[in-house]
């Protein structure tokens, strides 16, 4: 198979294809025809060209006018010796019948202004280097006041990666999103706040200016639901949830947990792209396709992500559409799951329809910024040869501005009067409108010295929805107003949502017994504060909310953290009564112990928590197996040794799925006279967890036998790509295995082509010289002489002058049964798209000798049916119960484990070699220029 070298780009905020199939744009009538929305939706037209061009941001100020940031610069930027042609624009709704007639320029000669949000009497705008506060000062519509709020974000990379969508938090900070960029950081009106190196989200004081760095990394877009949660999204990821402060994990410094996002949708593994690396699934009704065809049917240019009650939406330019996901409560965090199943939210057949940005409007109806651009992906993720056929200025003076309603909803434009009382203000948290209730908190965080605790306890009792009650907690907050009075009313409310706030706001005012939350998602943030508690009674709440919820990983986690100090007399409490607790939960334990604890007490600590649980054989093999992960290891003693031989026993329990695998990791520390027939049943087993446990205790065994046994020629052939790939990486993290690595492929024990570029690459360079030497042997050149002697014969065609035209049809005849390419094709071996970035003679090693290196995934498999039948192809997926193959011509066919008698790897690829003999030089030549995109 042709092998890609160079791994997708997906680092993409607007990220669509160079090869759109619309030719012209519609007209934004005809656009109004091309969409498809769910039932009881209607789509508007609120603002088009001329009045306005490039939106990529939004916002609607307290008096219904609505701000507009438009990257018409993007996405080179001005000429040498030319302005920045970048604008904010102001436009209104004249006439009432909302439709914008109105356009005055608020602000240009701006570079890539991508984010605004009103502020006080002006906007926060950002655009990097700088976030900036614009203001009219003098009533005629445009901004004469101008300063930087921060400066330093970094404007090397990519004009799509840049800080924006500054958003109100419900702390009254201003968040933004990194746009992956990050920057040094300062306020340049007060520099005694020094300079932060960014490398995630920031947050500033609009007051003091004050800024510093938040959990979570944003590409472009955030949101906050109403009970503060915050949410984030990448360009394949359309909802992320921050689920917990880093600073709390801090906590714990021997804690091996850093994770502070969750990836809310379910992901689908995608074996075309390099690692995998997987996407939501998304259903487009138009005729694009993205960057490379690997990505369709997937997001690959999720942004603008916003939370609106339980739901999640989403822009996804690529696909031309907008995802809506439901949000639940799962643990610790979110699950994202499709709204309308296999129907989008809003879905257009026009090309050029590339939505951005979503912002909710005074009517409470959801608006959109259409950027309308034929290409909007950036000319640094394109390669070379498209670049140069591609228009990127194509669209670049259209826009449009769209609003998406429900039928049955009727609003009035919700206005703010500038004199309004505050508790007037505290009224509108009630509404029903999104915007309304958003705009109304930002009006009182502006005014929030006015706010008293008296005016909020009342508002407290007067609020009749969660939203409002959450609303008002997060200004008592702002205004240290969070009285037992209120603490105790917010954690008597019905809406778990509300209690959890409570507890995040004000933990050391609620009682301990009052965290025992009937609601586990409650829990988790009573798990993640019970670690600022003192006293016994912290551990044995503790131990109750692990008995819960220690199966939950975030909950675990949010454990661990505040255990810190305390973990034996936690793990103590479990074991206490005969109750087998969550044995990941204590295999954490255990390791966290074996850590903190050092010398000989170590034997000691482990020997008695061993011998309390001896009637639970299962929690004692957990603690040991943390101990094990630990970096002084397993000790020795008498309770060590009866517990490894209880592991023996248990790899085989299918009864226990979790103990068996722990037992199995454990056997990683025995002796290989112990551990070997266990471990090597588990990699025999066909079980993939179970395997891939195995992988990594042989690979743990100091005996060279062990990882020898892991490549033997009869078991290599049969692992799974998982396993194979598990065996590797253990097994090339350190010297000594990686020789015996080595040694088997110059014995030809195991494939040469089972190591990766990566692999290849690392050894070649590698500090011990045997090691750099012996793979630089191996791996530079095919070591076929007749192959070396096919390749230099097939380079005379690079002499030739090709005619790339021609050399779609030669694809077409000799490749298009394996490979997708410009929507020809069936993805059966790699995505070709990146192969444009690879030279000429790098694409011709490939088709003369196609098995010097196979893609990691794409290995060619026989598999043989336990009634005779047999078939070759690429493992698609796998699960426990069944296997998908993929065959040439693109056919998959899932077949249940259960009736498979064999399944061998092929040390060849199903690309047969020397490709080449099959074309004329000529055909050979319009080839290779076909797929490097010449023209």
């Amino acid at each position: 198979m042709i092998q890609r070298t160079l791994p997708l780009v997906l680092a993409l905020t607007l990220l669509i294809s160079a090869q759109a199939v619309s030719v012209s744009p519609l007209t934004p009538a005809e656009a109004l025809e091309s969409f498809e929305t769910g039932i009881g939706n209607t789509v508007d037209l609120v603002a088009s060209e001329p009045l306005v061009e490039s939106p990529c941001a939004m916002a609607f100020d307290e008096r219904g006018l609505l701000y507009i940031a438009e990257n018409r610069g993007y996405p080179h930027g001005p000429k040498e010796g030319e302005p920045p042609v970048g604008r904010i624009a102001l436009l209104r709704d004249l006439n009432r019948d909302q439709q914008m007639d109105s356009r005055v320029t608020f602000a240009d000669g701006l570079t890539f202004p991508n984010g605004v949000m009103p502020w006080r009497d002006g906007l926060i705008v950002t655009c990097a280097p700088d976030v900036l506060f614009l203001r009219d000062t003098d009533g005629d519509g445009r901004a004469d006041e101008r300063r930087v709020l921060l400066t330093g974000f970094d404007t090397a990379k990519s004009t799509q990666l840049r800080v924006n969508a500054p958003l109100l938090g419900p702390d009254g900070w201003i968040w933004l999103a990194s746009g992956l960029s990050g920057g040094k950081i300062s306020n340049p009106e007060h520099p005694e706040y020094g300079t932060l190196d960014l490398k995630t989200d920031v947050r500033f004081h609009p007051e003091s200016g004050r800024f510093e760095a938040v959990d979570g990394r944003s590409q472009f877009g955030h949101s906050f639901d109403d009970f503060g949660q915050r949410f984030i999204c990448m360009n394949r990821i359309q909802v992320q949830h921050v689920v917990m402060p880093s600073s709390a994990l801090e906590r714990n410094p021997l804690l091996a947990f850093s994770d502070t996002v969750q990836n809310c949708p379910e992901i689908i593994p995608n074996a075309l792209l390099r690692g995998g690396g997987g996407a939501a699934r998304i259903f487009p009704i138009s005729k694009n396709v993205t960057t490379a065809d690997s990505h369709a049917g997937t997001f690959s240019a999720a942004c603008a992500v916003t939370i609106r009650a339980s739901s999640a939406f989403s822009c996804e330019p690529t696909g031309n559409l907008i995802h809506e996901d439901q949000l639940m409560r799962i643990g610790g965090t979110f699950a994202a799951m499709p709204r309308r199943g296999e129907k989008e939210f809003l879905a257009s057949r026009d090309d050029w329809f590339r939505p951005v940005f979503l912002a909710g409007g005074p009517d409470g109806a959801l608006y959109v910024c259409d950027m309308y651009r034929k290409v909007i992906e950036h000319p640094d993720y394109l390669p070379e040869e498209v670049r140069k056929h591609t228009d990127m200025e194509a669209g670049k003076d259209m826009g449009r501005i769209w609003r998406i309603r429900n039928k049955a909803h009727v609003s009035g434009q919700v206005r703010f009067e500038d004199s309004v009382a505050p508790e007037s203000l505290l009224s509108h948290l009630d509404s029903g409108n999104e915007w309304e209730r958003q705009t109304a908190f930002r009006l009182l965080v502006q005014r929030v010295g006015e706010l008293t605790p008296q005016i909020l306890e009342a508002a407290a009792g007067k609020a009749q929805t969660s939203p409002a009650q959450a609303a008002i907690l997060m200004l008592a907050d702002q205004t240290n107003s969070m009285s037992k009075r209120l603490t105790a009313d917010a954690m008597s409310d019905r809406d778990p949502s509300v209690r959890a706030l409570t507890i995040r706001l004000a933990p050391s005012k609620i009682p301990l017994d009052m965290l025992m939350d009937p609601d586990p998602h409650v829990r988790f943030h009573s798990a993640l504060v019970l670690g600022t508690f003192a006293g016994d009674g912290t551990t044995t709440a503790l131990a109750e909310i692990a008995r819960k919820d220690g199966g939950d990983r975030w909950t675990r986690a949010a454990i661990l953290s505040s255990a810190a100090n305390a973990e034996e007399a936690l793990t103590r409490a479990l074991i206490r009564e005969n109750y087998v607790p969550d044995l990941t939960l204590l295999r954490d334990l255990g390791r966290i112990i074996g850590r903190r604890t050092q010398g000989p007490a170590r034997g000691e600590q482990l020997d008695a928590l061993l011998r309390e649980s001896e009637r639970q054989p299962s929690v004692g093999v957990a603690l040991a197996a943390g101990f094990a992960d630990s970096p002084s290891g397993l000790p020795e003693s008498p309770a060590v040794s009866s517990v490894l031989q209880q592991s023996v026993n248990l790899a085989g329990d299918a009864a226990q799925p979790t103990a068996r695998v722990l037992a199995i990791e454990l056997l990683g520390s025995a002796k290989l006279e112990v551990s070997k027939a266990p471990l090597l049943a588990a990699l025999e087993s066909g079980e993939l967890e179970l395997q891939l446990a195995a992988a990594r205790s042989l690979a743990r065994v100091p005996e060279p036998e062990a990882a020898e046994t892991l490549i033997k020629p009869d078991g290599w052939p049969s692992y799974a790509p998982a396993v194979r790939d598990t065996i590797l990486s253990a097994l090339s993290s350190r010297p000594p295995t990686i020789k015996v690595l080595l040694a088997a492929v110059e014995k030809q024990e195991l494939p040469a082509n089972a190591i990766d570029t990566l692999r290849r690459q690392q050894w070649m360079k590698h500090s011990d010289p045997d090691i750099r030497e012996r793979a630089t042997k191996l791996f530079a050149q095919p070591s076929d002489t007749t192959q070396q002697q096919a390749l230099a014969e097939a380079k005379q065609s690079l002499t030739l002058a090709p005619v790339s035209s021609n050399g779609r049809e030669v694809f077409g005849r000799l490749c298009a049964s394996c490979h997708r390419f410009e929507r020809a094709g069936h993805p059966v071996g790699p995505d070709l798209f990146d192969i444009r970035n690879q030279s000429k003679e790098n694409i011709l090693l490939h088709l003369v000798a196609p098995e010097h290196e196979i893609a990691p995934g794409f290995a060619a498999y026989m598999l043989e049916f336990k009634d005779g039948r047999m078939l070759a192809g690429v493992i698609a997926s796998e699960t426990a119960d069944s296997i998908t193959l993929r065959q040439p011509g693109g056919l998959e066919e899932t077949i249940p484990r259960a009736g498979v008698a064999t399944l061998t790897a092929s040390p060849t690829s199903l690309m047969p070699p020397g490709l080449q003999r099959a074309m004329t030089p000529q055909e050979l030549a319009d080839l290779l220029s076909y797929l490097r995109g010449e023209q």
